[in-house]
């Protein structure tokens, strides 16, 4: 309430406006606007929009994006009066390098450009993207036996990226390392981005998503110019994947249009927390949400805790089950990967190529058992892929007797860091930033649970610090 100013996520500012706790409103800025597109959180930042326009009817709205390729037709859409700004505040500089081997010119571009000096007086510092953290610790790891390098991405706890932060600002690191997840997301005053990769995990990056890390690119008052360069690995085959055509092609085109389609469940979870604020909504939607029960007290609870109307009425019908179970079956832990050596000896052994992704990866010794992979397997199968389902090995269930795991070692005392090391006799990857905001969502589902009537405060508590015993 004494507040002049709200910095904060669309999700965490619309839990205020839920829960009616902004009063007077005068300004709303919301960038990345382009977000507005994007099939998980588009729905949610539409349906904030139009709750805020509901509640402070002479706001004013300021809508920010450098990636809409239908600029128009959204300002439209969104009641806006449009301004386009094409001016960057500094130049920028694109580059495709054609090497043979991608880490020594990488090596060499960040050199050169550390050791320019800037007329503001900083060092020329660089953003590394590649396509997975495992790449991003690999490539850091060989970069830091020329120049200070550190790999940054969303596994590491907070803690550990607030110091890499730091030292990227303070000039006492030459790059960081990072996946294109975290484009829109890092804040670093780079002269120079270089694109080890042009995918996201297995998926080729979108123009949209080129741009964004485009623009981490220069910076005014620290560089003269920016510089942006791709790298394309030719080998006698021509390049993999056909990075030089892909490359063309995000170089070339214009921003994409963005579409404002959403799935039907989440267009009935906002429907549900307009119609909790006042709103006026159709009645189709209406109706609908009236068969499934979901206009009383089950509909108020799922839009305080941000519930899907599924979600809401599976925790209804399944209170008489452990809180746990509950939990994770509405959220799994998914970020598990096979570990580096085990990956490789798979991919030796049965000639093809492995997932990272850890119960995906491991499938193959299912499909044809071989020895020497049979005490690995066995290790695996007695704590959680113990399942006979018609998916099997390729279902849920391993990640769900893996959520469990994590929750029984977090209850046991465990630090959150100390986790991951608990779990690398099966061959697991996992990161400690990954095990906080999944214990965190956790926690707030358990929150949900128990206002269905199902008590799990004690049960949080211990989540949240399992050292503080019981006065």
């Amino acid at each position: 309430e004494e507040a002049d100013i709200i910095v904060g996520t669309y999700e965490g500012i619309d839990g205020l406006i839920r829960k009616r706790k902004l009063k007077n409103v005068g300004i709303v800025a919301i960038d990345e606007v382009h977000n507005l597109g994007d099939k998980d959180r588009g729905a949610e930042l539409y349906g904030f929009i139009n709750r805020i326009k509901f509640l402070f009817p002479e706001v004013q709205l300021i809508f920010l994006s450098a990636t809409i390729g239908n600029p128009e037709e959204i300002a439209q859409l969104l009641g806006a009066k449009l301004l386009i700004y094409n001016d960057r505040p500094i130049p920028l500089k694109r580059y495709v390098i054609f090497t043979e081997n991608k880490l020594k010119e990488i090596k060499k571009l960040v050199l050169d450009e550390y050791r320019k000096i800037s007329k503001f007086g900083y060092r020329g510092q660089s953003i590394v993207f590649t396509n997975s953290r495992r790449n991003s610790h690999k490539i850091a790891s060989y970069l830091n036996m020329f120049v200070p390098a550190r790999a940054y991405h969303a596994g590491m706890p907070y803690i550990k990226r607030k110091s890499i932060e730091l030292e990227f600002a303070s000039q006492k690191i030459a790059c960081i390392v990072a996946t294109g997840a975290l484009a829109s997301g890092v804040d670093f005053p780079a002269s120079q981005v270089i694109f080890e990769s042009l995918y996201m995990g297995n998926k080729p990056l979108t123009v949209n998503e080129f741009h964004q890390m485009l623009g981490r690119a220069g910076r005014p008052l620290y560089h003269e110019e920016g510089r942006a360069v791709v790298l394309i690995e030719k080998t006698i085959w021509d390049s993999s994947r056909g990075e030089d055509s892909l490359a063309s092609k995000l170089l070339r085109d214009n921003y994409e249009p963005i579409s404002l389609e959403y799935e039907e469940e989440s267009i009935l979870e906002q429907e549900l927390a307009n119609y909790f604020i006042g709103m006026k909504i159709s009645e189709e939607n209406k109706r609908k949400l009236e068969k499934l029960n979901l206009l009383g007290k089950l509909g108020k609870i799922c839009v305080e805790h941000f519930l899907k109307p599924n979600e809401a009425l599976y925790i209804n019908s399944s209170l008489s089950e452990d809180p746990i179970d509950i939990a994770v079956t509405l959220e799994p832990f998914m970020n598990v990967y096979l570990s580096p050596k085990m990956k490789q000896k798979l991919e030796d052994s049965y000639k093809v190529r492995i997932s990272s992704r850890y119960f995906d990866g491991i499938g193959v010794i299912f499909e044809n058992p071989k020895k020497e992979f049979e005490k690995f397997l066995n290790l695996v199968v007695e704590d959680f892929l113990f399942c006979r389902c018609e998916e099997f090995p390729y279902c849920i269930h391993g990640n769900l007797e893996l959520s469990k795991k994590i929750i029984e070692l977090r209850l046991s005392g465990k630090r959150i860091d100390e986790i991951p090391r608990f779990l690398r006799k099966y061959e697991m990857v996992i990161y400690p930033g990954d095990v906080f905001d999944w214990l965190d969502s956790i926690i707030r589902k358990l929150e949900a649970i128990e206002a269905f009537g199902k008590k799990t405060e004690e049960l949080r508590k211990r989540l949240e610090n399992p050292y503080v015993k019981d006065s």
